[in-house]
């Protein structure tokens, strides 16, 4: 556990006299509250029966880990069912065994609890946390910046890319690739890729042009793919936008595809597909288990706990800052802006208060 001493070291994680509600969870996700104790919360972790292992068992790994790091102290596990205290927290993690974070939660927290999100605020799902809640009792829900410089995580889209074309075995220093995405993760994985072999065709609508000199062919030119000859693979990377890619009903029709490309192969890290046309269409697709919209097949804990520990401490820095704007006064926007001026903080597009769902809230 040597690298949670070095993160909390490197951003000056200082918890001590907070409180922390997070989840117990399996694997490499029991790093939120061991990091949180370590840094010096007050931390009630909870847990449930998935299908990634029974909470009883979570419950003692965790509690054997704590003991380790001598924080067992400051760590309670509970089941999360029937748990009502939700009024001793100051820093709520957006975190699986948490959600959703309804308004049933949200009606019960104190007037200076926060909810940091782990990750960028692009990538809210309206289905994980009642924002409107959230608005209209003036608790901040805050991004957190991932190209702050100690918890960079701006290269696993590009090293996990690389993952999945290694599984379905395609040359990606000559082989032509086709890459469906835009946005943040599809802007990354094509400068990764483009570095690699000139031979990438990207497709997207929305790109970050801040943080490439590549310019893709929209969605409105994806005939052009039939076009060209002999394309390998197509690594499907559209985190932003949830129109369907590969399906009869969008982009690209499997069968076409078949027929064109002699069975190219598939690889999936995030976008709206149809598996079971694909399937049927006998193209061989990575991973087998597709995730929905909005969220990642393949996520950066297969490289370890090192992308978990970063992202894990960038959100807990966020909720510090926040949670100790709040209680000493500040309003919303101060507390967010504080979060925004260390460099760690982000606020949504518009601002917090003003921000509304694109889909209905819980």
């Amino acid at each position: 556990m040597k690298q949670i001493d070095e993160i909390i070291k490197q951003i000056d994680l200082n918890l001590h006299g907070l409180n922390v509600i997070t989840e117990a969870a399996s694997k490499e996700y029991q790093i939120m509250p061991l990091l949180a104790a370590k840094a010096g919360a007050n931390v009630i972790a909870l847990g449930k029966d998935t299908s990634y292992g029974k909470f009883d068992q979570i419950k003692n790994e965790i509690e054997e880990k704590a003991s380790e790091l001598n924080i067992k102290e400051r760590i309670v596990v509970k089941p999360l069912k029937d748990f009502e205290k939700w009024q001793w927290a100051d820093i709520i993690t957006n975190s699986g065994m948490v959600r959703p974070i309804n308004e049933k939660i949200i009606v019960k927290l104190k007037p200076t609890s926060v909810i940091p999100l782990l990750w960028e605020t692009w990538e809210f799902r309206p289905s994980e946390i009642d924002i409107k809640s959230c608005q209209k009792r003036n608790i901040p829900v805050i991004g957190t910046n991932e190209r702050y410089e100690s918890i960079n995580m701006f290269m696993y889209p590009g090293m996990l890319a690389l993952n999945i074309l290694n599984h379905i075995r395609v040359d990606y220093s000559s082989d032509t690739i086709a890459i469906l995405g835009g946005g943040l993760t599809g802007t990354l994985i094509a400068n990764h890729l483009n570095s690699l072999n000139k031979s990438v065709l990207w497709f997207a609508n929305d790109y970050r042009k801040d943080l490439t000199e590549l310019t893709p062919f929209s969605y409105d030119q994806i005939d052009s793919l039939f076009e060209v000859n002999n394309i390998k693979a197509i690594l499907v990377a559209e985190h932003a936008n949830p129109q369907q890619l590969i399906g009869s009903k969008g982009l690209i029709d499997p069968g076409k595809l078949k027929k064109c490309h002699n069975s190219p192969a598939i690889g999936h890290l995030c976008g709206n597909i149809n598996l079971i046309e694909i399937l049927k269409n006998d193209l061989f697709i990575y991973p087998e288990k597709v995730a929905e919209f909005g969220y990642l097949s393949v996520l950066p804990n297969i490289f370890g706990s090192t992308p978990m520990i970063k992202l894990f401490a960038g959100g807990l820095k966020v909720g510090e800052i926040a949670a100790k704007a709040r209680i000493s006064g500040a309003s919303i926007e101060q507390t967010i802006q504080e979060t925004i001026d260390y460099g760690i903080g982000q606020d949504f597009k518009g601002g917090f208060l003003n921000y509304k769902p694109k889909q209905k809230s819980l």
